[in-house]
Order: C-alpha cells, then structure tokens, then sequence
C-alpha cells in the first residue's frame, strides 16, 4: 500500500486537528503548511509535539508562531544530520 505525503492544503487541516486542544497564539498555520513540503502527517505531529515542549520549557502558557518556527528549524536539521549519516 503506497500513502501520498500530504499536499498544502492536507497539511494546514493536520495542523488544525493537531492543535486543536493546544492555547495557541498568533500561529500563521498556512506558511507552516507552506514550510512542511514533504512532511507527513507524523512529522507533523512530531512538530507540534516539539513546539509544546518548547513552550513549556520557556515556561510559557501559550504556544506562538516562534516555537512553531524554532521546532521546524530542530526537526529539519536532525532530518539533514540523519540523511547525511545515511549516504556517507
């Protein structure tokens, strides 16, 4: 069984259903769909999981667009290290 990654669109309604129960403040969720090309629905979810966590350890109580921006920049570079240990 072959699963497609989700398009722009699948991606921003998996951000919604992911944050739903989350307090969120000023998250642009159309340009992280945009940022998340060739994410799929579990790194999605490992995104969100990680912006919580950020948030948390800032001791926050609402979860922004920087968290958002700082989890996808940590799964991006761990995503390169692995690939990169992969083909070398």
């Amino acid at each position: 069984i072959k699963f497609n990654l989700p398009n722009e669109e699948a991606r921003l309604m998996i951000l919604k259903i992911h944050t739903r129960k989350m307090n969120l403040k000023d998250v642009n969720f159309k340009n992280l769909a945009k940022k998340t090309e060739g994410f799929s629905g579990a790194h999605i979810k490992a995104l969100v999981t990680e912006a919580g966590i950020k948030c948390l350890r800032e001791r926050k109580t609402q979860i922004t667009n920087l968290h958002f921006e700082r989890a996808l920049l940590e799964i991006l570079d761990k995503e390169h290290n692995v690939k990169e240990y992969i083909y070398s």
